[in-house]
């Protein structure tokens, strides 16, 4: 599906387009409501990108992809549901929804991409799969109404500045999975007071802020 003109409101796509094509929506600057078919597979990057009035979006339970940045800075977003078959959430996909307050990831996601859920003021509650492998730099950066984290036993990397900013973030469980905490992963976690991380991961500089205390699970032995 090419670019669509125009001062729209509201579209229906027809059933026969499996793909929805990067900036598809572009220049639809007023457009409240998708309805996207069942026959759409892959939201291309940046398809919705920086459509500030669009308020509801229903994916359909085929969408494997959703690309970069597809609805970045969509920040009236009120309500999105991700679907079973959606197996990675890219860079920056939902970037600045600031709106949305809950996130469920399906079960088959593997991998978290950088920037992802970044500065989603209003997220109180999300639930990481435990099929996801990875965490991408700055995912959940600047989500500033996140109180807790439980990050699954099968995820290995935890991306520079990950969960930065998360200002209200008191309880965060890393598990033994864990080899790489990057950069900044969760600095300015001003209410995160102590957490325990693996004792052989590799901790990027100033990983964590002055005010917590980091112990590493061998001295709990």
């Amino acid at each position: 599906m090419d670019a669509v003109p125009g001062k729209i409101l509201s579209v229906e796509i027809e059933n026969n387009i499996d793909a929805i094509g990067d900036h598809a929506f572009a220049f639809c600057t007023s457009l409240i409501d998708v309805r996207i078919p069942d026959s759409v597979v892959k939201i291309d990057s940046r398809a919705f990108t920086e459509r500030h009035s669009l308020t509801n979006v229903r994916l359909p339970d085929g969408v494997t992809v959703i690309g970069n940045g597809a609805f970045f800075n969509c920040y009236r977003l009120m309500d999105m549901r991700i679907p079973d078959s959606v197996t990675s959430i890219s860079n920056s996909a939902f970037y600045n929804c600031h709106r949305l307050k809950r996130v469920r990831l399906p079960n088959g996601v593997t991998s978290i991409g950088a920037f992802a859920f970044c500065e989603r003021y209003n997220l109180t509650d999300v639930r990481i799969p435990d099929s996801v492998t990875a965490i991408g730099n700055g995912a959940f950066e600047g989500c500033r109404n996140l109180t807790n984290m439980r990050i699954p036993d099968r995820v290995t990397s935890i991306g520079a500045f990950a969960f930065s900013d998360c200002k209200n973030l008191t309880d965060v469980r890393v598990p033994d999975s864990v080899t790489k905490i990057g950069g900044g992963a969760f600095a300015d976690c001003l209410q995160l007071k102590n957490v325990e991380i693996p004792t052989g991961a590799k901790v990027g500089k100033e990983a964590f802020g002055e005010h917590t205390r980091v112990i590493r699970r061998d001295a709990l032995r």
